[in-house]
């Protein structure tokens, strides 16, 4: 997998940009769901990369369609921890705020790395 390394760096950048920033102007904000948000950004990309790369899975349904049903099961996901993280910190505002920059963040890197597999 290419593009493990992409997002190790990817999740270690934002753990630590996120850390200083919270700390720094929110410290009162700062919850363990700020830490947690981008791992789980992380496993579900790779996930879904893993699956997509998959030759039987590729060979079961169109690329749209596949892309389309990952996506689908991905923003699931998304909905489902960024629902139980925001009432676990308390209905925080900044959490929901850095939960969107994380996903955009993430939506950008999973977008680079699908062209670049399927140009392959």
């Amino acid at each position: 997998m290419p593009y493990l390394k992409q997002y190790i760096i990817l999740t270690s950048v934002l753990t630590i940009l996120s850390a200083v920033v919270f700390n720094v102007f929110l410290p009162e904000k700062l919850t363990f769901a700020v830490y947690l948000v981008p791992a789980v950004f992380a496993a579900v990309s790779l996930t879904v990369m893993k699956i997509m790369k998959n030759p039987k899975f590729g060979a079961l349904t169109k690329f749209s369609n596949a892309f389309m049903l990952t996506n689908m099961a991905k923003l699931f996901v998304y909905l489902i921890v960024f629902l139980s993280l925001y009432f676990l910190s308390g209905k925080n505002t900044a959490f929901a705020v850095y939960f969107l920059a994380v996903y955009a963040v993430f939506a950008v890197a999973d977008t680079a790395v699908l062209l670049k597999i399927f140009k392959e």
